[in-house]
């Protein structure tokens, strides 16, 4: 099954900055498991001279009520200061691209500024819908030059806002975090049978409860944030109620005999829900054992029942996790297979490359 997403990257794309264009103003979050941290990095690691602003630094983000009314009323001082310091850099180091990740801190205004001043912009924009990360990024589309999304779906919603040019360009892995560990590394109070990681939503929730109902004696992990809101008694007492950040993530990813790829549904502003989501590269990339719900852009991915596995509803579910816990050999054979095909395809220098090489068809 062929995705272009998915084509080859040209190894040949990495950049001479004596013959083109070669450096890169990055605006994203720099924290360790961060996407953006990971593809800030593929860029430097395909030849380019990186400079990046955190817009954490600027537009901070806020836990208490306090602190988010606080928030909401400064954001348009604190996004000022964010649009001034990208200005600064700008004029300082006269980078030939700017690439935005997300950009839900980023105005129109400043992408206008940057566009003016002859600098090429990209975004790259991962998430489900492009209305429920605040009113700017629907309202910033058209003034980047490229958006490349990790939503096929994503294509005629960006068309919708008027964008000029989008590339579908999924998700990855993070070499430098997502990767196997020592067993001896592991925490022991993340052993499990069945691990899910990721927000909470109702889709998840009933999956979830519907799996508890028919195998109420599984040893299950749910990790994440936002599971507060979960209404079903019967996995409350699988809740970890935490997100997982830095070396806990793969730590609780390979803890685990099975981890789950479950997707989120569609959101207000998209035309469909997830089909893939960087879990169904995160998992393999540690080199652990997934079972992913089943749709024809994850069978482009991995090949199921060699590298992946996957389930079409709860039935399929519950009786491969019954299955694969009794094979501990066969799980860890496509477990194995899963973490190859991600070392050949699915890192994020993969993912850089083919960028680079659609920003050097625009821009020589």
């Amino acid at each position: 099954m062929n995705n272009p997403a998915l084509s080859a990257p040209n190894t040949n794309v990495c950049l001479d900055p004596h013959t083109t264009k070669s450096t890169m103003l990055f605006v994203g979050h720099q924290w360790l498991g961060s996407n953006s941290r990971a593809l800030a990095m593929a860029f430097r690691d395909c030849g380019w001279i990186v400079d990046i602003i955190d817009p954490l630094q600027y537009v901070p983000r806020t836990t208490t009520l306090a602190s988010k009314l606080v928030r909401k009323v400064s954001r348009s001082i604190l996004q000022q200061s964010l649009s001034e310091a990208m200005r600064n850099r700008v004029a300082l180091n006269q980078p030939d691209v700017l690439f935005v990740y997300k950009g839900s801190e980023v105005t129109p205004s400043s992408l206008e500024q940057m566009r003016s001043l002859g600098v090429h912009t990209d975004l790259f924009y991962p998430d489900v819908s492009l209305h429920t990360h605040g009113r700017d990024i629907p309202l910033s589309v058209q003034h980047y030059d490229t958006i490349f999304t990790t939503k096929s779906f994503g294509v005629s919603d960006l068309k919708a806002l008027g964008a000029r040019r989008i590339e579908v360009v999924l998700h990855a892995s993070d070499p430098d975090l997502h990767r196997p560990l020592s067993n001896s590394l592991l925490p022991n109070e993340f052993t499990c049978d069945v691990s899910f990681i990721g927000t909470w939503s109702p889709h998840k929730e009933k999956l979830l409860s519907d799996l508890v109902a028919r195998t109420p004696d599984l040893r299950l992990k749910i990790w994440g944030s936002q599971w507060e809101k979960c209404n079903t008694s019967n996995i409350e007492p699988h809740l970890e109620h935490r997100p997982l950040f830095g070396d806990l993530y793969p730590a609780a990813i390979q803890s685990a005999k099975i981890n789950l790829g479950l997707l989120s549904e569609q959101r207000y502003g998209a035309s469909n829900g997830d089909l893939t989501t960087s879990r169904t590269f995160n998992i393999p990339a540690c080199k652990a054992f997934m079972i992913h719900e089943r749709n024809d852009e994850v069978l482009a991915c991995f090949e199921e029942g060699k590298e992946i596995e996957c389930f079409g509803d709860t039935d399929e579910l519950a009786e491969k996790i019954a299955y694969y816990l009794k094979h501990d050999s066969k799980r860890e054979e496509i477990a194995a297979a899963g973490y190859q095909r991600c070392e050949r395809e699915h890192r994020y220098h993969h993912r850089a490359a083919k960028m680079t090489a659609h920003i050097r068809s625009l821009t020589g």
